[in-house]
């Protein structure tokens, strides 16, 4: 009597509730999910250069007349403390001296940022023909 009563009004209580309560439980999963993902961006962020603004920097430190190619860093893993080194390529179109001044203004510009240390030109090399252009390579430190 009473008790299966009672039992049935807990099951249609429950029925009703059931979808809310799977939702508590689907919003809470998604809730952790993504306080972890924000942890790992945070742990990114905290172990890796600024890179947004060192790309900024690249961009706004680059004369006119020099064409990037190619930029690659290499890193360490973050506890061995070194600082990760990059190699830039790029090239100017023009295979005259003014290319050289073009060159050598990348790479003081470069040394004087507060993203790049040590700035060295690797190779330097003038291509004649109707495209003339010179190719070069510049290494050095990220900060």
């Amino acid at each position: 009597g009473i008790t299966r009563w009672n039992a049935m009004g807990q099951q249609k209580r429950w029925a009703a509730l059931e979808p809310d309560y799977r939702r508590s439980l689907s919003v809470a999963a998604s809730r952790k999910t993504l306080e972890h993902a924000m942890s790992l961006i945070q742990r990114f962020r905290d172990q890796e250069p600024v890179w947004m603004g060192c790309l900024k920097e690249l961009g706004a430190l680059t004369p006119p007349m020099v064409e990037l190619e190619a930029l690659s860093i290499e890193a360490e893993e973050p506890s061995t403390g070194a600082t990760p080194s990059f190699r830039l390529a790029g090239r100017v179109v023009s295979a005259s001296a003014s290319a050289q001044g073009s060159i050598s203004q990348l790479v003081e510009a470069l040394e004087g940022s507060i993203f790049f240390q040590q700035v060295r030109l690797m190779s330097s090399e003038m291509h004649s023909g109707d495209s003339g252009y010179t190719s070069f390579e510049i290494e050095g430190q990220l900060e």
